[in-house]
């Protein structure tokens, strides 16, 4: 896992609502596996999905999964359901916009 935090952002919730704001997204994914990323779980926010990484029955997180490898197959299969949504919807690409699917991760 990498740690993405900007500098005016010294918490991990500043830090993906700092996000948010600057790219003009209203839904986020938050992956976390360490104990700092509990203050975001513990919001329960419903534009921020949150999943934690390994399991682990006292985190306040509402979804898991068991291991850092699979976040790119969890991707993957969203990215997939955009685009066939996308493509039934407008009949175009979703990679030409891609902000509009309001979508940012912050592993």
């Amino acid at each position: 896992m990498i740690d993405l935090l900007p500098i005016e952002a010294p918490t991990r919730v500043e830090a993906i609502v700092a996000a948010m704001d600057r790219l003009g997204l209203k839904q986020a994914i938050y992956f976390g596996d360490a104990v700092a990323d509990k203050e975001v779980f513990q919001l329960r926010w419903p534009d921020v999905f949150g999943i934690h990484v390994g399991k682990d029955d006292q985190t306040p997180a509402p979804y898991f999964m068991n291991k850092q490898s699979e976040m790119l197959g969890l991707l993957n299969s969203l990215v997939g359901v955009l685009e066939r949504q996308h493509n039934d919807a407008k009949n175009k690409p979703i990679a030409k916009e891609s902000a509009e699917a309001g979508l940012v991760v912050l592993a």
